[in-house]
């Protein structure tokens, strides 16, 4: 006789055939909606993009507002510079003083006979910081120098780094013109300077050749051109002036404020 088996007996089967004596249940997968996790990914991304977006604009605007954050100009803030006034310039530039300083004025008497305006006394006034020296120092006497006490004038600082000679011809004088140098500075414009109202300007120059610096009155414009001395001017009526050589030497290491110093010294001469 054949044996039969019976389908519907198979978890008995399996039962029996489970060492343990425990029924084994097979559940199903749980289906996945697939649809929705992608609705759902979608709707992140345009959220996220969104707010990434805004987020940027705002940190863009704040950075606007604050310049960026990266110091850059705005039209408001946009550098100057300072420029050294051009001959052209209508307005009288003179040397800054120099801050923080006590000065001083000192006076000498030049003695000055020509035959057309006779016997005079001139006062030369120096001014100078007030720890500086002013020393004369007398030159050899000629029957035909025009100024009789002939002398040059020398100015030196504390520490006799700074020697400042200011040195009134005292002969005739006829002014010899060179070209400007590349290195001169002016340090003072004047409009409508004697009988001819030209316009005088006092430069300051290294001379390489004797490694001094040189004041000068020069030309421009025209002629481009700077004489060998400044005039300083006595009797404005009369056109009448002393004609001046002016040397500096200076052994220091601090040249920009000595200079600025010896500028304001040359800009501040004056005679009567």
């Amino acid at each position: 006789m054949e044996e039969q088996v019976n389908i519907g007996d198979q978890n008995t089967q399996q039962s029996w055939q489970n060492p343990d004596n425990q029924p084994v249940q097979i559940q199903e997968k749980p289906k996945v909606n697939y649809l929705v996790i992608g609705i759902t990914i979608l709707l992140c991304l345009i959220v996220f993009g969104f707010g990434g977006y805004f987020l940027g604009k705002r940190i863009t605007g704040d950075s606007r507002n604050l310049g960026g954050g990266l110091n850059q100009p705005t039209p408001d803030s946009s550098p100057t510079t300072q420029t050294q006034p051009s001959p052209t310039q209508s307005a009288t530039y003179t040397s800054p003083s120099p801050a923080n300083l006590i000065w001083k004025t000192e006076s000498v008497q030049i003695k000055k006979e020509t035959a057309v305006s006779g016997s005079e006394n001139i006062n030369l006034f120096i001014q100078m910081p007030s720890d500086w020296a002013l020393k004369t120092v007398s030159k050899a006497s000629n029957p035909n120098n025009l100024i009789k006490n002939c002398a040059d004038y020398v100015v030196t600082n504390a520490d006799s780094t700074v020697k400042l000679t200011i040195s009134p011809v005292c002969t005739g004088w006829s002014a010899e013109y060179s070209s400007w140098p590349q290195s001169a500075v002016i340090i003072k414009e004047e409009k409508n300077v004697g009988i001819d109202e030209h316009t005088a300007y006092t430069v300051r120059y290294l001379d390489n050749a004797t490694s001094q610096y040189k004041y000068v009155e020069g030309e421009k414009g025209t002629s481009n051109k700077i004489m060998d001395a400044i005039l300083i001017t006595y009797n404005s009526s009369n056109g009448n002036f002393l004609p001046t050589r002016v040397m500096l030497d200076y052994s220091g290491t601090n040249s920009e404020t000595v200079l600025e110093i010896t500028d304001k010294i040359i800009t501040s001469l004056k005679a009567q």
